[in-house]
């Protein structure tokens, strides 16, 4: 899969900015967060894990505050094969056992 992206740059007063930020909040509450501007829309899914970075600059005429989240999207391939592969040595496992446990008819071995 490609990379998408979606950028959105705007002056608006604080109240609108204050909303979108909580909307994006919801949505990360929800574990889906839905980002749209005109016609290019973007849905991303947050893991358990983020990484976040808060940077707060102040300038002689300027102020900003940047708030960065970031996570690795978990490889199900992987996960699915690691848990495959267990199965496997556990099967293993199991299937040395009976092949070497003595078999026992009427009392005798």
């Amino acid at each position: 899969m490609g990379k998408k992206e979606v950028e959105m740059k705007s002056k608006m007063e604080i109240e609108k900015a204050i909303e979108v930020i909580e909307s994006l909040l919801a949505g990360l509450k929800k574990g889906k967060v839905f980002v749209q501007h005109g016609d290019k829309v973007i849905e991303i899914t947050p893991e358990k894990m983020v990484k976040l970075e808060v940077e707060a600059e102040q300038k002689k005429d300027k102020e900003k505050i940047y708030v960065k989240m970031t996570w690795h999207k978990k490889d199900l391939t992987k996960e699915i094969e690691k848990t495959i592969k267990h199965k496997e040595k556990e099967d293993e496992k199991v299937f040395k056992i009976t092949q070497t446990a003595p078999v026992i008819e009427n009392g005798k071995k």
